[in-house]
């Protein structure tokens, strides 16, 4: 299954990712991938939270960075 994020990059469960909603860094769970007609999937933040999400609200974490996104790290 295919994970777009919106600033086009191709990721996968494990990966480091930014939400960009939320503000928050942090990582697709593996195993939480659901099919809906896009993938949504649970990301695991770094400070603890969880937010289920699909790739037009994550982005890489070097576009955040680029970007001066809050915790981009």
């Amino acid at each position: 299954m295919t994970i777009k994020t919106e600033d086009g990059v191709i990721v996968n469960p494990g990966d480091r990712v930014y939400n960009y909603y939320d503000m928050k860094p942090g990582v697709i769970r593996e195993g939480s991938v659901m099919q809906a007609p896009d993938p949504w999937f649970n990301v695991d933040h770094d400070d603890g939270t969880t937010s289920l999400l699909n790739g037009q609200r994550i982005c890489t974490i070097e576009f955040a960075k680029r970007r001066g996104f809050k915790d981009a790290n």
